[in-house]
């Protein structure tokens, strides 16, 4: 994020950077300038429709300027080149919900935020792939292969393989298709109410068929076909379904703003969905209803006309097994949806009281320019210094980031004897000597950093040090490693695993290095 002004109105809003084929490979539609052209000028900028109101008050701000501050705080006028209508909510730019990224900047403005591109361990650029008519993405590893083998450096090639995934199923697939195992279980669970609904229905009709014996014996009587009779129910099945499924819509309708402010999420309304989508509801009731009326309907015409005068249920009474298998078939998938009911709620349990190793409590995070230069490092700490003069604060930390997943990205290290080319991933968080202090983070083994005269050392979790080869974390303290290029570090201490990203992931091994050491 960044500040951007216009006159009075500062606000703190997300950036994005992309190339000149950004706007064009998605199909993002511009209401105002030309896609093919609004990226390519370095200090230009494309912004939503949304944040074109904010600060102007108008959509079509075109040639426009407002100004952005770069991570040290330097301010530069940035020309307006292209409105973008607003992006569906699953759209390409929100793949990381966190970043609401409304302000869009060329590559050849990078250099001005102190953001290179040619870097290739950068964790916070995406590269995406246009594949040809024909080409499949088996067919672009190998050659892949071949680009990362020329560029990048033999640790990073030794420890990294291309895997190429459609953009289409991305977010089913995030968090090792967590979220796809997800929707199979809900829909599961769904699937099994809507069929306990069908079966209550073929018993409640069977168990009301004597209401309706004489009304098919007159019928038959008076020279109604069988087909004639199993028509009409199933259509009195469907016609009940289409009103339950009416009931449903409008229940949805009435309830949808209560349900996404409950779950922070825009449920989309029905008149968001595509015309055609139409036919789903349509085909789901005349499938749910011949479903739900075919057994009875042709139990029922069954009857003959002697019988069915005489309010005879011989037909019906021989299918009581039949009854009965399906009541049991219903608590059988009661007790299913039970179950599932219950290991939700133990998710739910777990996601609110797991202790996830340390204490967020009456921890407040607040974002200053960030300036990783040295220069910039000690004008941060100079801020960490006058909040932690406050007398409302017990301790102030910096760090690049907090415990929620987004870390510094990733680096390869290795121990004296360890072959550097089978060196350990490790997740790294760059941090001020406090920052275990204020986390309450338990120490194994060794110290935290003290003070800035420490930047060469390292901290690291018990996962690290058990992928580093050492038994015990004590076996660990005071150790050399290196860091790629084989920069030697200093193991100062070992912290106890703590949950740095989601719980959906596994504890990663962490390596914890002082700010100083940028």
């Amino acid at each position: 994020t960044s500040t951007v002004s216009k006159g009075d109105r500062i606000f703190r809003e997300g950036l994005q950077i992309g190339d000149s084929t950004l706007l064009t490979m998605f199909g993002f539609t511009l209401l105002h300038g030309d896609r093919m052209t609004a990226l390519t000028e370095p200090f230009s900028v494309v912004v939503t429709e949304e944040k074109a109101v904010k600060y102007f008050g108008r959509k079509d701000v075109v040639n426009e300027t407002i100004t952005i501050e770069d991570f040290s705080g330097a301010r530069h006028d940035f020309k307006i080149t292209g409105v973008l209508a607003m992006p569906s909510p699953n759209s390409v730019i929100h793949l990381t919900p966190e970043n609401d990224n409304q302000f869009f900047i060329p590559e050849a403005s990078a250099a001005f935020f102190g953001r290179g591109l040619d870097a290739w361990n950068d964790a916070y650029k995406v590269g995406y792939i246009e594949l040809q008519k024909g080409v499949a993405p088996t067919d672009l590893v190998r050659p892949m292969q071949d680009l990362l083998a020329k560029n990048a450096p033999p640790e990073m090639t030794a420890n990294m393989q291309p895997f190429l995934l459609p953009l289409k199923s991305y977010y089913l697939n995030q968090f090792d298709g967590m979220v796809k195992k997800m929707l199979y279980a809900v829909s599961l669970i769904a699937f099994f109410i809507l069929l306990m609904a069908i079966v209550n229905f073929v018993n409640i009709s069977i168990g009301n068929a004597a209401t309706r014996i004489k009304e098919i014996g007159i019928r038959k009587v008076m020279g109604s076909l069988r087909r004639q009779l199993v028509l009409q129910f199933l259509v009195e099945s469907i016609v009940l379904v289409a009103i339950s499924a009416a009931v449903a819509l409008v229940i949805y309708s009435l309830g949808r703003p209560l349900l996404s402010q409950l779950l922070d999420k825009d449920i989309p309304s029905l008149t968001s969905f595509p015309l055609y989508f139409i036919i789903v509801p349509i085909l789901l009731v005349i499938l749910i209803g011949l479903l739900a009326g075919i057994y009875p309907a042709f139990v029922l015409s069954k009857l003959t006309a002697t019988d069915a005068v005489k309010g005879k249920l011989q037909s019906v009474n021989a299918n009581i097994f039949l009854r009965k298998t399906l009541v049991g078939f219903q608590i059988c998938t009661a007790s299913l949806v039970f179950i599932g009911v219950v290991v939700t709620i133990q998710q739910v349990n777990l996601f609110f009281s797991k202790n996830l190793g340390y204490d967020k409590d009456l921890v407040v995070s607040v974002q200053v320019p960030r300036d990783w230069s040295p220069k910039g490092v000690q004008k941060m700490l100079t801020v960490r210094n006058e909040l932690q003069q406050l007398p409302e604060t017990e301790l102030v930390s910096l760090s690049y980031s907090i415990p929620n997943g987004m870390s510094a990205g990733s680096t390869l290290v290795f121990t004296q004897g360890r072959e550097e080319t089978q060196p350990i991933a490790m997740e790294t968080l760059s941090a001020d000597e406090n920052y275990g202090l204020v986390y309450n983070i338990p120490l194994l083994a060794g110290r935290y950093h003290k003070q800035l005269s420490d930047s060469l050392g390292i901290v690291l979790n018990q996962s690290a040090v058990a992928a580093l080869g050492f038994k015990k974390p004590e076996e660990a303290v005071g150790k050399t490693a290196f860091l790629p290029g084989r920069f030697p570090v200093t193991i100062l201490g070992v912290t106890r695993d703590f949950h740095f990203s989601s719980m959906r992931q596994g504890i990663q091994p962490l390596l914890l290095l002082h700010v100083g050491l940028n």
